[in-house]
C-alpha cells in the first residue's frame, strides 16, 4: 500500500490529507518512491516514476517478488546494451491509456465514454498480434519463453559471454579505455565467461540416487539444494549440475509443477527403465537375425541360380558370343511382333470402343456449343433488328459454316 499528499483538507487549511495510489496513478507514472510527482521537492533518483508493476509489488500484502520466479526473468539476464526495445505500437498505446487517465481527474475532469471500450481493446489486441506475427514469424513468440525453460547457469554463462563481446566492441576504437581495464578483471571475465563445464564425480551421483530412492518422494529444487551438499558432500553451485547430469542419463524424473521443478526417482522406475532396455534390445536382436537369415537366404538362392547359369554355359553351343547373337536376334524379332501388333491396333475392339465413345462426346460437346451459339445469335438479332449487318456479321464469324439458306450456322 502506497500512500501520499494528494489535496487540501475541507476546511481550506494548508495541511495535507493522505491517499492511496490507485492502478491510474501508477499507469501514467505518477507514483515514486516518495510520493506523487508533483509533490516531490527534490530531484533523486529515487524519486523517479515507478513501473506500474513495481507499484504493484509494494503494495500492503503484496507478495514478494524472487528474479528466479518474477514474470519475465531473461530481461534481467540482459546486459546493458542489449536491453529489450520498446516498440513503437506499446509506446502509443501507453501514451494514450495515460492521458485518457489523467484527464479523469483534476479540476479540468473530462468524461471520456467508450474511448477504450472492449472494441476498441480487441481491435488494438488484434493489431498487436499481426504486427508481431509479421515482425517475429509464426514461432518467434518462443524467444520470449526461454528464459522458463533454460539453465539458470547457462543463462549466466550466456550473459557473461554477452558482456565480454560488448565490452570488446564497445572499446575497439578506445585504445585508452582497453589499456585501463587490469589484467585480473580480464582473467576474471575470461574465467566466468568461458569456463568449461566439469564433470560431476560418478561416486557422489550414486550416493544422490541412492538418497533419492530412499526418500521416495519429490523434492523441489530449493530442498534439493539446501539438502544434497549434506548428503553427497558437493558444493551447493554444483546441485544443478549433478541434478541435470543424472536426468540426461534418465535415472531421476523431472517436471516442472507450478512456476518450479520437481525432482524424483523410485528403484521400480530403475527397475521398468532396464526391462524396457532389455525389450528394446530383444525385439532389435530379433529383427537383426530375421534380416540376417532374409539375407542369406537370397544370397543362396543367387549362388545356386549362378551355378545354373555356368551349367548352360558348359553345354554345347553355349558359348558366351552365341547367346549374345541369339539374344539379339530375339531383341529383332520382338520389335517385329511388336510392329505387326499396332497395324492390327486400328480393328482391336477395345480401341474401336474407345474411339466410338470419344466420337460420341465430341458430338455432345458440339451440339451443346451449337445450342450456346444460336443463343447469342438470338440476342444479338434482336439487339440489331436483324437487318444486312447482322446477316454480314454473321458471315464473319461463320466463315465457311455460314449457310446462305438458313442464314445462320450449318447444321452439323
Amino acid at each position: 500500500m502506497i500512500s501520499y499528499d494528494s489535496s487540501m483538507s475541507a476546511s481550506g487549511s494548508s495541511r495535507p490529507r493522505k491517499r492511496r495510489a490507485n492502478i491510474y496513478d501508477a499507469v501514467q507514472g505518477r507514483v515514486t518512491q516518495a510520493g506523487l510527482v508533483e509533490h516531490v521537492q527534490a530531484s533523486k533518483s529515487s524519486n523517479k516514476p515507478l513501473r506500474p508493476d513495481e507499484v504493484l509489488f509494494k503494495r500492503k500484502n503484496a507478495p514478494i517478488r524472487y528474479q528466479e520466479t518474477d514474470y519475465y526473468a531473461a530481461h534481467t539476464q540482459l546486459p546493458a546494451g542489449q536491453k529489450l526495445p520498446s516498440g513503437e505500437l506499446s509506446n502509443a498505446i501507453h501514451v494514450y491509456v495515460s492521458n485518457l487517465y489523467a484527464r479523469t481527474e483534476g479540476p479540468s475532469m473530462q468524461k471520456a465514454w467508450r474511448c477504450m471500450d472492449e472494441t476498441a481493446l480487441i481491435a488494438m489486441s488484434i493489431l498487436m498480434e499481426e504486427t508481431a506475427r509479421s515482425v517475429l514469424g509464426e514461432t518467434g513468440d518462443l524467444a520470449f519463453t526461454e528464459a522458463a525453460e533454460e539453465d539458470e547457469e547457462q543463462l549466466l554463462a550466456r550473459k557473461n559471454q554477452w558482456t565480454l563481446a560488448g565490452e570488446e566492441a564497445e572499446t575497439d576504437g578506445h585504445g585508452k579505455e582497453r589499456g585501463r581495464s587490469s589484467k585480473k578483471e580480464r582473467s576474471k571475465k575470461e574465467a566466468t565467461g568461458q569456463a568449461p563445464k566439469t564433470q560431476p564425480n560418478p561416486q557422489k551421483a550414486a550416493s544422490i540416487l541412492a538418497w533419492f530412492h530412499k526418500t521416495a518422494q519429490a523434492h523441489s529444487i530449493k530442498d534439493l539444494e539446501k539438502t544434497l551438499p549434506q548428503v553427497s558432500s558437493i558444493n551447493g553451485m554444483q546441485v544443478k549440475d549433478y541434478l541435470q547430469a543424472l536426468s540426461d542419463d534418465n535415472k531421476i524424473r523431472v517436471e516442472k509443477i507450478g512456476s518450479g521443478n520437481w525432482y524424483w526417482s523410485f528403484p521400480a522406475d530403475e527397475k521398468k527403465a532396464k526391462d524396457a532396455a532389455l525389450e528394446k534390445a530383444q525385439n532389435e536382436y530379433k529383427k537383426a537375425d530375421a534380416t540376417v537369415t532374409e539375407l542369406q537366404a537370397k544370397v543362396d538362392n543367387a549362388g545356386a541360380a549362378r551355378a545354373e547359369d555356368e551349367d548352360m554355359l558348359m553345354e554345347p553351343g553355349g558359348n558366351r558370343k552365341t547367346l549374345i547373337t541369339k539374344h539379339t536376334d530375339l531383341t529383332k524379332e520382338l520389335e517385329k511382333l511388336r510392329a505387326e501388333l499396332a497395324a492390327y491396333s486400328e480393328q482391336d475392339p477395345v480401341e474401336m470402343e474407345k474411339k466410338a465413345a470419344e466420337t460420341q462426346q465430341a458430338r455432345l460437346d458440339a451440339e451443346k456449343f451449337t445450342d450456346q451459339i444460336l443463343v447469342m445469335q438470338g440476342w444479338l438479332k434482336d439487339k440489331t433488328d436483324g437487318g444486312e449487318g447482322f446477316l454480314n456479321l454473321l458471315k464473319s464469324l461463320y466463315l465457311d459454316e455460314y449457310d446462305e439458306e438458313e442464314q445462320g450456322l450449318r447444321e452439323l
